[in-house]
């Protein structure tokens, strides 16, 4: 089924706001893109974000991954 987790690959984790801001980015290159557990980030933050745990993450279609992080390797994230 479309929508299903399989079908979206990550390609940033970290704070609900920069995953948000990144998500944006995305959107306006025409891309789509989600935030995924935005909401237990932002309730439970965890120091573990660098290793994905208690993190935002951004996620995009398995076939605008390549597109998608050359965006955001152009912006530094």
């Amino acid at each position: 089924m479309a929508g299903d987790s399989e079908d979206f690959v990550e390609v940033f984790a970290g704070s609900p706001v920069k995953a948000g801001m990144l998500r944006s980015l995305l959107e306006a290159e025409g891309l789509t893109a989600f935030v995924r557990d935005e909401n237990a980030a932002t309730i439970w933050p965890s120091p573990l974000v660098g290793a994905g745990l208690g993190a935002a993450k951004l996620v995009v279609p398995h076939s605008e991954v390549g597109r998608a992080r050359e965006i955001l390797a152009s912006v530094g994230a």
